[in-house]
């Protein structure tokens, strides 16, 4: 399999304006490298392959962005940490992508996903600024369609890196907690995002009091929390997903039996 791959990256250097053939090299590239491995002496020939993939500058990023999107995730999924800098040092070309289409946007979160178990705390602490301006950004432009996105990528920070997860992110979930409350937001909307704000109580509950007092800064804590359950126990009656209701449910307990507020 080395050889092929070998062969398949010296072709790509050769070919020009045949963009199906390039496509077609990406999805062997991504299928063959789970089979020989990544080494890291491999990474300098992918290296501007996969650059040129995802550069929506040129006319061919429209049949090479997906597949390019897949190689990226391949890659994550298997490099070794000798390119760990070079591969975290990529993340930078994700708001681009975000900013010019929203087509691969699923996709695109996966890469973001796959960051986060890569990259571990070192790209988090790097790039949280610029993960809040993408969520921020889908939130206020795709709500419904990015806010499953968002929240699964939310959920796993959280629950990898609860501490710094919080103090990380502790405005956007100022934020998401803000819009929660928002009449406009929808209820199935709503409990989506209670799905992360309920684990960052679960893990985090000193961070969660945080984010409460920030959103409600007119108002003491206990007060805030009670106005949180009042919320809480109106909008489950209003939800039919079984998994929801139980996690609503187990919050509400949870924050009524608190001694902290």
């Amino acid at each position: 399999a080395r050889p092929v791959m070998e062969t398949l990256l010296g072709l790509w250097q050769k070919l020009f304006d045949q963009p199906m053939i390039k496509s077609s090299i990406l999805r062997v590239l991504s299928d063959l490298l789970p089979l020989t491995g990544l080494h890291a002496s491999l990474f300098p020939s992918l290296r501007p392959i996969l650059s040129y993939s995802i550069d929506l500058s040129h006319s061919e990023s429209l049949y090479l962005l997906d597949d390019g999107l897949s190689l990226w995730a391949t890659i994550l999924r298997l490099a070794p940490v000798e390119i760990k800098g070079e591969l975290v040092a990529m993340f930078g070309e994700v708001p681009r992508i975000i900013s010019q289409s929203y087509e691969s946007l699923e996709s695109v979160m996966t890469i973001i996903l796959n960051y986060v178990y890569y990259g571990e705390g070192e790209m988090m602490t790097r790039w949280s600024q610029e993960m809040k301006n993408i969520f921020s950004h889908l939130l206020t432009h795709l709500k419904d369609e990015a806010l499953p996105l968002v929240t699964n990528v939310l959920l796993s920070t959280v629950v990898l890196f609860p501490d710094l997860s919080v103090s990380l992110f502790h405005d956007f979930f100022v934020f998401l907690l803000s819009l929660s409350f928002d009449p406009s937001t929808e209820v199935g909307n709503k409990m989506e995002m209670w799905k992360v704000l309920s684990r960052v109580w679960f893990l985090v509950p000193n961070g969660f009091y945080s984010i409460v007092q920030t959103a409600f800064p007119q108002k003491d804590l206990p007060s805030s929390i009670a106005i949180l359950i009042d919320f809480l126990c109106e909008a489950v009656d209003r939800v039919k997903d079984a998994n929801y209701r139980k996690t609503i449910a187990l919050t509400v307990a949870s924050l009524v039996s608190s001694a902290e507020p």
